[in-house]
């Protein structure tokens, strides 16, 4: 080999290193939003004139989970529980596996939990960055007394009840067409405001998934075992909008009515007869994101 083949192995070598040295340091930036626009098959809104149907409000129960945590199979018993208690559709579960605190949320399964709508949801819409597991949300809203919107979970039936006891501003109703045969789904959305609001309402589609069998770490005694066939349940699969959801207007008149059709596409590692769509109706503002009403139907 001669000397300057010799010296430029060593020259592509160095830059190797050195680019590798940059790529190893780079520091991973936060989750952005560079979803496409949702395509609509249906979309359009008009004044309703005839009388006006009533809701009671429906509330989300948002857990917070991770495999790695040992007394988040507790906080699912809560919010399963709460969900029990109540009629059918009056209490809507979704949760939430982030990829941030890695040591309580590290995937232990094949079937990853984690997504990044669930960590963008709590990031911009719940709390920010989360300190510890398990926590949640009820309906996204900060209860009188509070400073967040983030709950232990064995306060959340107490605030739960306070919302369950109250008419909803917003009348929300969702129909599902599912074609199994191609894994796709058509969801209708009809939204009307039950009275004159003056601010700015998202309204986001999500699906979840139940009945999803995994590892999961508990700790019935002094050591923590790891449950091989542990059942997972409201897992957030993907939000179908993105994840802050789509404008419906700035302000609405009482009776103000929207038709929305959204057609999707379940993902690949879904069973399509364990899983749920979840119309959230929320607000925008600053410090006040709260959910003003949820629905959900099964496939």
């Amino acid at each position: 080999m001669n000397r300057n083949m010799h010296w430029n192995r060593i020259k592509t070598l160095t830059l190797f290193v050195a680019f590798a040295s940059i790529i190893a340091c780079k520091e991973i930036p936060p989750f952005i939003d560079y979803s496409v626009p949702i395509q609509l098959s249906r979309d359009t809104t008009y004044l309703t004139t005839s009388t006006l149907p009533t809701q009671a409000r429906n509330v989300l129960i948002e857990d917070i989970s991770g495999d790695k945590c040992v007394n988040c199979p507790t906080a699912a018993a809560i919010a399963h529980s709460i969900k029990e208690n109540n009629d059918e559709g009056r209490v809507v579960i979704m949760t939430l596996h982030t990829w941030k605190l890695s040591n309580l949320t590290a995937p232990l399964g094949k079937d990853t939990l984690n997504t990044d709508d669930a960590t963008n949801i709590i990031q911009t819409l719940i709390i920010g960055d989360i300190q510890g597991l398990p926590n949640g949300s009820v309906n996204r809203k900060i209860y009188d007394g509070k400073t967040e919107a983030l709950l232990n979970p064995t306060s959340w039936e107490s605030y739960a009840n306070q919302d369950l006891n109250t008419q909803s501003d917003i009348y929300a109703e969702l129909e599902l067409i599912p074609d199994k045969a191609n894994r796709s789904v058509i969801a209708n959305v009809k939204i009307i405001s039950l009275k004159e609001i003056n601010e700015p309402l998202n309204m986001t589609l999500a699906l979840t998934e139940s009945h999803i069998i995994g590892p999961q770490e508990t700790k019935p005694g002094s050591q923590v075992v790891i449950v091989e066939d542990y059942e997972h349940n409201f897992i957030l699969r993907k939000t179908i909008t993105n994840y802050g959801g789509i404008n419906l207007a700035q302000s609405f008149e009482r009776g103000r009515t929207f038709e929305k059709g959204f057609e999707f596409t379940l993902p690949a590692k879904s069973n399509f007869d364990n899983c749920t769509v979840v119309l959230l109706i929320h607000k925008t503002g600053a410090t006040d994101k709260q959910v003003l009403q949820v629905v959900e139907a099964n496939l």
